[in-house]
């Protein structure tokens, strides 16, 4: 608001003189201390060259760079003619400024562009910045004072605030007031210039900004796209003012729809990198150069890969009795089908859905592992490169039909895919191995003399496996009778006893048991058959 641009020498020169300086110690309370000497003052040349949007007060200012000025000191003189030398940053502006982020910050949101759509923006901002800077304002009549200085913003000569605005004003100051504090990339959105004698008004220089807006999407839409394990929300790219990327100066971060934006970035080169992955994201490695224009918006976009889980074996089959991947027997681990879900979501068995989003059958091969790629249904999920792999999520692994030799398992058997880490591959699937009973079952005989048909006791037989040569020794009992069931002669009964018995010691009451297998021995279990399949 300064003050009127021409004025008469002597007798009214002198009584602004003292006016000023019998104001002095209230303008140091209302002002927030309007001292030149500031600890962070920086060199360089700026000389007010222009001012617009005059008459009575509200003026604003054109420098030599085509740069916009506000004044800061009311009651001080007009600038215009001014070369200024020492300047610092608006946010560092400490010791001219109440508080010099939350001029940083009004200056901001106000300008350049006129982004609040103000009917007068030179002028509304011209009031805010003073009424931030300790100026007393009634907006609804327009009544101002300061120190000495009093009127009215909306009446008088020309060049005045238009009352449309006052509302947008009034929200603009108590935001910026909210700010205090504060630091943001707000601070170095504009300049404060240091009047060079205390005489002549001290100014904020709106630096020619511009703002950079980020589109962030799936690197493989296949996996993220309609699976809620996975949001584009709260990624961070830090925006840097060096290529090195050590020099940070603005964060950007996404909202749901993968947007983002920073604004008041001084015109010239940024590079931004992603610093924080949105949730079940890998962290892109990738550097993002950046242009930014004066009072433009530069579109950039970026895309990252959903983290999956590469998955080859999906499950393996073994032995419950050995908790080997060797059948019993004459058994066999190859042939079980399995049907696998997987649902978007993490889920106990309890609370799976009714529809799972992908279904695919896998079959065990010899060593009783299921391998995904060789899977058929509904189409697999493809990582980066192209290998076979299930997205975060929950997979339910249920068998539909048994290898031979073997019971069935009726269980299911869930398995949680979790992101960790930042990389596009976890590795949180756990393979569950599904064990499984062998058939077993059993025989018996009854030994009788040819003619006669008198049962014969204590003869003994040997029965051999023709799959493994696993061999063992039974007796008839003294009505002629043997069998393998632990119903007739408990397995773990002195078992296999009458393999070392000779004539004279064999014991129809010692019981038998096949291991089904050379290499090993399995418990005698008197709940089973002795005989594997």
């Amino acid at each position: 608001m300064g003050r009127v641009r021409k004025r008469a020498r002597g007798t009214i020169a002198r009584r602004v003189v003292a006016a000023i300086a019998s104001a002095a110690l209230v303008l140091s309370q209302a002002l927030g201390a309007l001292a030149p000497a500031v600890a962070y003052a920086s060199t360089g040349t700026m000389r007010v060259t222009t001012e617009t949007n005059g008459g009575e007060g509200f003026l604003s200012f054109g420098s030599d760079s085509g740069s916009q000025l506000f004044c800061i000191s009311p009651e001080a003189h007009n600038p215009t003619g001014t070369t200024f030398t020492r300047w610092d940053y608006t946010g560092e502006a400490t010791g001219i400024l109440p508080d010099p982020h939350a001029l940083a910050y009004l200056v901001h949101i106000m300008a350049p562009g006129n982004p609040l759509g103000l009917e007068r923006p030179d002028q509304a901002i011209n009031v805010a910045v003073w009424m931030l800077c300790g100026m007393d304002v009634d907006l609804s009549s327009g009544a101002y004072s300061v120190g000495r200085m009093s009127g009215n913003v909306y009446s008088g000569a020309g060049g005045r605030a238009s009352r449309a605005d006052a509302g947008k004003i009034q929200a603009a100051v108590a935001d910026a007031r909210a700010h205090a504090g504060k630091a943001g990339a707000w601070d170095r959105a504009s300049k404060v210039w240091y009047s060079p004698n205390g005489t002549v008004q001290s100014v904020v220089e709106v630096l020619p900004t511009g703002g950079v807006e980020l589109t962030k999407s799936s690197a493989n839409h296949e996996v993220s796209d309609a699976n809620g394990s996975y949001s584009l929300e709260g990624a961070t790219y830090t925006v840097y003012s060096d290529e090195a990327c050590t020099q940070a100066v603005a964060t950007i971060v996404t909202d749901a729809s993968g947007h983002g934006s920073a604004q008041g970035l001084r015109a010239g080169s940024y590079w931004a990198r992603e610093t924080k992955p949105a949730r079940n994201y890998a962290l892109s490695t990738d550097v993002i150069p950046l242009t930014v224009e004066a009072g433009r918006t530069t579109k950039a976009t970026a895309t990252d890969a959903p983290q999956v889980n590469p998955l080859g074996i999906v499950l393996a089959k073994a032995d419950a009795e050995t908790g080997k991947a060797s059948p019993l027997g004459a058994a066999t681990l190859k042939g079980a089908t399995f049907e696998v879900r997987y649902y978007d979501g993490q889920y106990d068995e309890g609370s799976l859905p009714a529809k799972a989003t992908r279904i695919w059958t896998v079959t065990t091969g010899e060593d009783g592992t299921a391998d995904l790629g060789s899977a058929t249904g509904d189409a697999l999920y493809r990582d980066s490169r192209g290998e076979a792999c299930v997205p975060v999520g929950t997979v339910a692994i249920t068998e539909t039909s048994a290898p031979n030799g073997y019971l069935g398992d009726d269980a299911t058997h869930v398995v949680h895919v979790t992101g960790e880490g930042t990389a596009e591959t976890v590795s949180t699937y756990a393979t569950p191995t599904v064990a499984e009973q062998v058939r077993r079952g059993d025989l018996e005989l009854v030994k009788a003399e040819s003619g006669s048909m008198a049962r014969l006791a204590g003869v003994p037989f040997r029965i051999t496996s023709a799959t493994t040569g696993e061999s063992h020794v039974i007796v008839t009992d003294e009505n002629g009778q043997a069998s393998t069931s632990s119903s007739w002669a408990a397995h773990t009964t002195r078992t296999n006893a009458n393999d070392s018995a000779g004539e004279g010691t064999w014991d129809a009451s010692a019981g038998v048991w096949f291991s089904g297998t050379a290499d090993s021995q399995t418990a005698p279990d008197d709940s089973k058959g002795a005989l594997p399949y």
